[in-house]
């Protein structure tokens, strides 16, 4: 199968072998241009999406865990106490349970709690304590921390390095310097580590000559810390330079040095570079100036030379000779360079200095580079609200001649979203590429510092960026998420639920509204959510109607004032199978009736392939306020049942007491069983203000309902009407006396 972008001409090579006894007749040839044409068709004619490549790291609902120390040092019988903390990334909220391992035996672990409950962006955290026996092998162990909830597992390591109690030494300060025929000291500190205590007897050396050292105190004894005093003296003839005094301690089988750095100054010079670090491509060249000055009142003749770590290219000072005088510093030019085709490396270039009784030298370091190629962010950082996105544009730039393709993959911070396109950059020499990185943060995300890590490669050539990402904690927002994938046969129904969630004290109705994709073949329908109040949560009742089988991206967007948030749910709609099941519809499945009045609707179950049974209906609505009941309660389908059976849904909002049900909009659920098969229904209802609501008080007239009494009363009057009238008529027709 070959494919090809939009606006791609693609070439395709058929090779046919004809053998003797293959057919050549004109309906043979048919046939096979035939085949050709429906292999090809989509190809060649059919267009393809993928026009624009791009790399992305897309976060789920995830938790990091980590350590407050990443290695802690316990004597031998010693513990130490630290905190694991757990942080919820892009929504993730529930339980998670931890659990430890040990490297080898010898430590003993506890954590505080077995199991920490995360909110979305929130963090929870327990205390895990590590102990030491007094028989636990001296070294290093890993303990590992993991952290579980569902098919996710986190873990972190802590390297425990178990020791015998024992001191340290140190002095301050630790450079001592002077001219010759003076001394100086440093005080020297013994401390006691992991609760060692014990005499500590002190010895020192010093590495030179003409130079004496002796300690204020020879031993200590240690519970804490205590202090001795190393003094360094000199002679006039000390010969300007450095050198080494070195002071031990031991107790037992234990010992520890510490050492000081003497500086015996005379009269000498300084060398220094300016710039250190040069760039030189090969085939060109560089300079460094070089600066030489009197130290110490040194007048003399300074000579340098420059010395590359390698041959091959050339470095020399000009001019190579400076007379100093004190306070006068000279300047000299290093000039280094590096011939075509010489490989790309790090170098240095030693310049010296020599003088009658002197010497001294710095080093200039060469960088010569290959072709390669570097990778800018602009801008470099993001400053974004959690719950919004921003863009950055990637510059990918050829540098020393560079050509090639550049690919681009992405490293992002937990709870970060990001893309880049396109993720490829084909450069030529001089050239660069743009591409555009387009990062996201949840709602849920924390306040706080992220990153997003563009790498390029290019064979064994790669060059990062990073985009630094500020997020910050947005004003009142809300978050909405989806109860997960649904599947159901093509000609029933099926529901899920949206629940949305207050964030950041947000007070409001929230408008929803569904996209479907594909467009045609899925109608979705969802009830209208309550308002949210602060830190409250809210949900709506989609139902899902389809008589197509195929797979569908269903998009519900939440609206509130300025703010907008989203949420996606799979729905797969299957081929109907054969095996014996019913479904359950309702007609009308919307309903609208006053405040104290009731209404019914009809819900037909209907038995599919062969079913036979007795389905058990209940009826539940969400939220409490109206009520409802079926009529009857069950139905036998199948057999002697029929193939369909048609049910009343009686729905009530408290007859009689007509401001008792709120206004509003209610989602009636019916549910039918039949052993381990279930399927549902859904009625909306809606409950809404009388227009001519009766005064409470005046239900009743006299114990009868207003029209019974009403009908009443017409009766009377009717009756005794009829009454005078058969009066007045046998008058009339009564025969005269004579």
């Amino acid at each position: 199968m070959v494919k090809s972008a939009r606006g791609q001409t693609v070439f395709v090579t058929v090779t046919r072998t004809l053998q003797s006894n293959m057919p050549r007749s004109p309906c043979a040839i048919l046939a096979t241009a035939t085949l050709l044409c429906l292999l090809l068709f989509p190809t060649l004619v059919l267009p393809s999406h993928a026009v624009s490549p791009s790399a992305s790291c897309t976060p789920l609902p995830d938790f990091t865990i980590s350590a407050s120390e990443p290695s802690v040092t316990i004597p031998i019988g010693g513990s130490d106490m630290l905190k694991v903390t757990l942080t919820s990334f892009n929504g993730l909220s529930g339980p998670v349970s931890l659990s430890y391992a040990v490297s080898s035996q010898g430590l003993t672990v506890t954590v505080t709690s077995a199991s920490v409950t995360l909110s979305a962006g929130g963090s929870a955290s327990s205390d895990v304590t590590i102990s030491a026996s007094p028989s636990t092998t001296l070294r290093d162990y890993n303990v590992t921390v993991r952290g579980t909830t569902g098919s996710l597992t986190h873990s972190d390591s802590i390297i425990v390095t178990v020791v015998e109690p024992s001191f340290s030494i140190f002095a301050n300060p630790t450079v001592l310097a002077f001219e010759p025929g003076s001394s100086s000291s440093s005080k020297v500190n013994v401390t006691s580590r992991y609760g060692f205590t014990g005499t500590v007897t002190l010895s020192d050396t010093v590495y030179g000559s003409n130079l004496a050292t002796s300690l204020s105190r020879t031993s200590v004894t240690l519970g804490r810390s205590a202090s001795s005093t190393l003094k360094v003296n000199s002679t006039t003839s000390t010969p300007p330079g450095r050198y080494i005094a070195a002071i031990y301690g031991t107790s037992g089988s234990l010992s520890e040095q510490t050492s000081i750095t003497v500086m015996v100054i005379g009269p000498g010079f300084e060398i220094s570079a300016s710039p250190m670090d040069l760039v030189i491509p090969a085939g060109t060249s560089a300079h460094s100036n070089i600066t030489v000055s009197s130290l110490n009142g040194l007048s003399d003749t300074v000579t340098m030379t420059a010395r590359p770590s390698t041959s091959g290219w050339t470095a020399t000072v000009t001019p190579p000779i400076h007379v100093l005088d004190p306070g006068v510093p000279k300047t000299s030019r290093l000039d280094v360079s590096v011939p075509p085709g010489f490989p790309s490396g790090p170098y240095v270039v030693y310049v010296e200095g020599a003088a009658t009784y002197a010497s001294n030298l710095t080093i200039v370091y060469v960088n010569v580079p290959g072709p390669l190629f570097n990778l800018t962010t602009s801008p470099d950082s993001l400053t974004l609200p959690a719950g919004s996105s921003d863009t950055s544009t990637i510059y990918v730039t050829s540098l020393y001649e560079f050509s090639g393709t550049v690919g681009l993959s992405l490293h992002c911070a937990p709870g970060v979203s990001a893309t880049v396109t396109p993720d490829t950059a084909n450069l030529t020499p001089g050239g660069s590429s743009t591409s555009t990185l387009v990062v996201s943060v949840s709602v849920y995300q924390p306040p706080g510092f992220y990153f997003v890590e563009v790498e390029g490669d290019s064979g064994s050539l790669s060059s990062t960026a990073i985009l630094f990402l500020n997020v910050s904690a947005p004003g009142p927002s809300f978050a909405i998420s989806t109860s997960g994938p649904v599947s159901f046969v093509s000609g029933s129904t099926n529901s899920f639920t949206v629940t949305l969630t207050s964030l950041y004290g947000f007070t409001g109705t929230v408008a929803l509204a569904t996209i479907v994709s594909p467009s045609t073949g899925l109608d979705v329908s969802c009830t209208m959510p309550a308002a949210l109040t602060a830190g409250s949560t809210s949900t709506s009742t989609c139902t899902l109607n389809s008589s197509t089988a195929g797979g569908y991206t269903v998009t519900i967007t939440g609206t509130a004032f300025s703010k907008t948030n989203s949420a996606t749910i799979q729905v797969t709609v299957t081929v109907p199978s054969m095996t014996p099941d019913f479904s359950i519809s309702a007609s009308p499945d919307s309903v609208s009736i006053e405040q104290g009045s009731s209404g019914t609707t009809s819900v037909t179950l209907t038995a599919l392939n062969g079913f036979a049974g007795t389905v058990s209906l209940s009826a539940a609505v969400h939220p409490s306020g109206p009520r409802a009941s079926l009529t009857p309660a069950s139905v036998t389908l199948g057999s002697y049942g029929g193939q369909a059976q048609t049910i009343t849904l009686n729905l009530s909002a408290d007859p009689g007491t007509p401001l008792s049900t709120s206004a509003g909009t209610y989602t009636m659920t019916v549910t039918g069983i039949s052993g381990s098969k279930s399927h549902t229904a859904n009625v909306t209802l809606t409950v809404i203000i009388p227009s001519n609501p009766t005064p409470q008080g005046a239900s009743r007239i006299l114990g009868f309902d207003p029209t019974i009494f009403y009908g009443l009363i017409g009766i009377i009057v009717a009756a005794g009407a009829s009454g005078i009238g058969v009066v007045v008529w046998k008058r009339r027709t009564s025969p005269s006396r004579t």
